[in-house]
């Protein structure tokens, strides 16, 4: 796997951009690190490029926006989920897909446009991606994906919830920095930051609410705890 990660190009875009802007009449040549055509391809490329890029940063922003809302409107907060209906489960779970799959394609298009060492960045990147699945991935089946999505269910304080109250927004981070690192885009920057913020964030938004529902028990299970590793 890492030899053909390896072998990726750094200063053309991904082939089948090419093959959208290229055809039998037209010659396109690639100059620069993102590979804009010249003549009339390279408008239309830059056109499309900023459009993905814009749709991109809005679904990054959705999840932080929302807890952002949710914040500053408890009484209407969408987060942690007021009605846990089939809709509402469904829809947390596309909203986090189309936030990291928008990171995943921004970073994919503008591929080492920090021009940072190939192995390196590889490396320890998809080692944190891969780290970074392992806990989010455990600490939702340890919890159900239901509950993982916002419905209500039993505290969980065993297994990696014991060493962490937030084990899976741990693995979140670590998936988020490890795609920074391999990627290297500067474009997929602002998206990166919508969301390590959002899961920063999420655990203060979500802490009022486990209080109520979960009272003594979780004031205790807080306090030997740390919200995320290492008594941070």
């Amino acid at each position: 796997m890492f030899q053909l990660l390896l072998r990726m190009p750094t200063d053309k875009p991904l082939p089948f951009l090419k093959t959208i802007f290229s055809n039998k009449n037209t010659a396109c040549t690639y100059s620069n690190y993102r590979g804009y055509p010249e003549r009339q391809s390279q408008k239309d490329l830059e056109r499309v490029m900023n459009k993905i890029v814009t749709i991109g940063y809005v679904l990054a922003f959705l999840p932080l926006g929302i807890l952002l809302f949710s914040a500053q409107f408890p009484g209407w907060r969408i987060w942690p989920l007021r009605n846990a209906s089939a809709s509402s489960l469904i829809g947390a779970w596309v909203i986090t897909i189309l936030a990291f799959g928008s990171v995943f394609w921004i970073g994919m298009l503008d591929w080492n446009s920090l021009d940072w060492p190939t192995t390196p960045r590889l490396v320890v990147g998809f080692c944190l991606i891969f780290i970074g699945n392992g806990l989010a991935f455990s600490g939702m089946f340890q919890i159900g994906t239901k509950t993982t999505s916002g419905a209500l269910g039993s505290l969980h304080i065993d297994g990696l919830y014991k060493y962490s109250r937030n084990p899976q927004y741990v693995g979140d981070l670590m998936i988020i920095i490890g795609w920074l690192l391999a990627s290297a885009s500067i474009l997929a920057l602002p998206a990166i930051s919508f969301l390590i913020l959002a899961a920063i964030l999420a655990p203060y938004i979500e802490e009022p609410w486990l209080s109520r529902v979960y009272g003594e028990a979780y004031a205790r299970y807080k306090a030997n705890t740390p919200r995320f590793l290492l008594g941070i």
